[in-house]
């Protein structure tokens, strides 16, 4: 197996910075840029003599990453791995610093490091340069190799996080919160047992709103299902947004909601999953909406009886959905295979269930593939669907008293 990328995470943004200092370090390097003309690539050639074989390495970059939509999310993920290991609440000033990031670059070394790597000194040199941490997989290191935080409890008391220039005061406390486990928003018990189930209506609800274009009949349909919603309690649970996609005439659904209404199903069958009412499809699977109104109109006239899952149940399945969501965003950044078998327990995100996952190659199946070997639409539309239902989960589970505000990175 290669040895696994090593990752500079850093509060201060320096793409070019960092590109001069590489190639002060190594002259001859090699740059790919992207058509907007920063640096994507950089390859490194380290020349021993006539009897040394030539050690080589990359570094790669990607704005897209550390300045892109997606980054707060995986900031917040990160925050939530090291929170993990054994050791965490002894480096409170960890949380403090980890949301102030805002750069990554990392090195891909051609075989293992050697004794006396010139690689590595430059791996600790860049990351003092940009006054930076390294990742490895499992372990978090200062700018001189000592150990933050790792897995498995260990680190060096004298380990130095740079210092750490970007939060207030008010942001510095809500982070140490987050270190002990509290949300850094709101302090939320989860819903209660009528909540989800009101909330499941209106999941389906807003489904079947969002498959009422163009039908006929379907605006006398669309006044007497918000009669329903508002007669039963349920129009109380809907947020502005909801209520508003719902009170839209028939035929006037913006572009988006024709989109993503559907998509509702996904969340709502996880709650009638939370609520033993049905049994959840396969991860790669959609739900079929006509089962799921079947499930909701007995359960309104008592022909089933919601009861909200243990504790222990919920938070195995959001371990389970995590490692294949976090599988499918990682294809859809780099598009390889993988052996997820033997990364799943190092992961950085914290050793992954994947017991909900079908294998193939040692990697996650999706409709009968390898995930490499399928189709775009394929690995798309699971993703969607992790999407959906790990939304719905996070908000079973108290994540966010706000159904749309529950986080799904990973």
């Amino acid at each position: 197996m290669p040895f696994p990328p090593i990752n500079i995470f850093s509060q201060h943004l320096d793409p070019e910075g960092t590109l001069a200092k590489l190639l002060e370090r190594v002259p001859d390097a090699k740059v790919t840029r992207r058509a907007d003309g920063t640096w994507s690539e950089v390859h490194l050639t380290f020349k021993r003599g006539w009897l040394k074989k030539a050690l080589t390495m990359k570094a790669r970059q990607d704005p897209d990453y550390y300045a892109g939509e997606g980054w707060a999310q995986q900031l917040s993920g990160m925050q939530g791995y090291f929170q993990t290991f054994p050791n965490a609440m002894e480096r409170a000033d960890l949380f403090e610093y980890l949301p102030g990031l805002r750069f990554a670059f990392n090195f891909m070394l051609d075989g293992e490091p050697e004794e006396g790597d010139p690689r590595l000194a430059l791996v600790y040199e860049m990351a003092s340069q940009v006054h930076g941490v390294i990742f490895l997989p499992g372990r978090l290191l200062d700018s001189s190799g000592r150990v933050i935080l790792d897995a498995d409890g260990e680190h060096d008391p004298e380990a130095q996080l740079p210092e750490n220039h970007s939060l207030s005061v008010d942001e510095r406390v809500k982070n140490i919160l987050a270190a002990a486990g509290y949300d850094q928003e709101e302090l939320s018990d989860p819903p209660t047992q009528d909540q989800v189930f009101k909330r499941f209506l209106l999941m389906c609800s807003l489904t079947q709103r969002g498959f009422m274009e163009g039908a006929a009949g379907a605006e006398e349909y669309r006044h007497e299902m918000i009669a329903h919603l508002k007669s039963n309690g349920v129009w109380e649970a809907a947020e502005p947004s909801e209520a508003e996609a719902l009170e839209t005439p028939v035929d006037a659904l913006p572009e988006k909601l024709k989109w993503n209404l559907p998509w509702q199903s996904e969340g709502a069958i996880i709650l009638a999953w939370a609520l033993k009412l049905a049994e959840l499809p396969a991860y790669d699977q959609e739900v079929h909406v006509d089962g799921l109104y079947e499930v909701a109109h007995k359960a309104e006239n008592g022909q089933l009886t919601p009861e909200v899952r243990s504790l222990e149940e919920l938070e195995e399945l959001s371990s389970q959905m995590l490692a294949i969501h976090w599988r499918i965003r990682q294809f859809s950044l780099d598009g390889k295979a993988m052996d997820f078998v033997a990364f799943a327990p190092t992961a950085w995100c914290g050793p992954m269930d994947l017991s909900l996952a079908r294998l193939k190659n040692n990697d996650l199946e999706l409709h009968g593939q390898a995930i490499a070997d399928s189709s775009p639409e394929s690995f798309q539309r699971t993703g969607g669907i992790m999407e959906e239902r790990r939304k719905a989960l996070h908000w079973v589970l108290g994540h966010h008293p706000v159904y749309s505000q529950n986080d799904t990175s990973t």
